[in-house]
């Protein structure tokens, strides 16, 4: 079975506090990176509502209206619905445009369980949305039940932030998960350290200092940039050759 390595973008999806949208740039880096680390046989989706300036090789799905009224990233729900493989494919994992691959990713995707996520490393929530994959419409209910008023209790009542990573939390349990030992990190969370103390990046973003992320860890295959900070920005590159090194 083909793999599909999907991504998403559209008008106003933005990556952290800096509040700049994701670009056709990004599509087109994260499929250069999956072109050169993954060997099964494999596809690029982007699910945009504007393919301007994405490569002819990434294959485009145009966004559906469903959820996108409720702003973040509750629209990519529908990815759980039970027909979704006429669009996404058979079995697809989705992948956030602000993430790093570094390594081979084939021990990380050929395996057999319906559904697998990144353990979200802050661990208020279980599972993080910039790694997931799916064997389409095994998991319809997370589509199906969803119910944006039942959402907005789950932080008070367990703790769960975000909007589709939240959802999924909720109607999926015990999932398997992938870690740091299999090699995917959070840059934000396992490599970044800031002056003052800091490791969440909401004081002294000015003067970031990287002082643990100057080498990659040897076991690193993906790092995600969920948060405030993004591989493109001209910062994080003049600081970290590995990022320049991989993110392309």
């Amino acid at each position: 079975m083909k793999l599909s390595v999907v991504c998403w973008k559209w008008g106003g999806h933005t990556m952290g506090h800096h509040r700049a949208n994701y670009n056709a740039k990004h599509v087109n880096t994260l499929a250069s990176m999956v072109s050169r680390h993954l060997k099964m046989p494999h596809e690029i989706v982007c699910v945009t509502d504007n393919p301007e300036g994405i490569d002819g090789g990434v294959r485009i799905v145009p966004l559906w209206n469903d959820l996108h009224d409720l702003g973040r990233c509750f629209v990519r729900l529908k990815a759980f619905s039970a027909e979704i493989g006429d669009l996404l494919g058979e079995r697809f994992v989705s992948l956030d445009l602000d993430t790093v691959i570094t390594g081979p990713l084939d021990p990380l995707f050929d395996r057999p369980e319906p559904f697998v996520v990144w353990a979200d490393p802050s661990r208020k929530t279980p599972y993080c949305g910039s790694q997931w994959m799916l064997t389409a419409g095994a998991l319809p209910q997370v589509w199906s039940e969803f119910s944006h008023a039942e959402h907005a209790t789950l932080k008070q009542k367990f703790g769960y932030f975000g909007s589709d990573q939240a959802w999924m939390a909720h109607k999926i349990k015990d999932a398997p998960r992938w870690t740091k030992a299999d090699g995917v990190f959070s840059f934000r969370m396992h490599l970044m350290q800031l002056r003052g103390g800091d490791p969440f990046g909401l004081k002294f973003r000015r003067r970031v200092k990287y002082m643990g992320a100057a080498t990659l860890p040897p076991n690193a295959r993906i790092v995600h940039f969920h948060g405030a900070h993004d591989p493109s920005q001209a910062m994080v590159q003049t600081q970290l050759p590995w990022v320049v090194e991989n993110w392309r």
